[in-house]
């Protein structure tokens, strides 16, 4: 996340502080920024293949840092029936 901020607003400061276009500024630094969250996703993330984007998993597959909110299903799974009603 902090790639994308630097990105887009190294953008912001080069439409500001030269004479560089405005939409111009902002194009190159968002495209590194596209750079950064295809990076971030296929190569040290969750996705292999662009097919991959579009397949449901299952709650067991999630890794538990991209679901910090406890579900009832993951609390069930984890501790059983009994804390369902927590």
């Amino acid at each position: 996340m902090l790639a994308l901020g630097a990105s887009i607003g190294s953008g912001a400061v080069l439409g500001l502080a030269t004479p560089l276009p405005f939409p111009a500024a902002i194009i190159g630094p968002g495209l590194v920024a596209i750079a950064f969250i295809g990076r971030a996703l296929f190569i040290n993330g969750p996705v292999s293949e662009v097919a991959d984007l579009g397949e449901e998993i299952e709650l067991e597959d999630v890794p538990r840092f991209l679901a910090p909110v406890e579900s009832v299903e993951y609390r069930v799974q984890r501790d059983g029936a009994d804390s369902a009603g927590r």
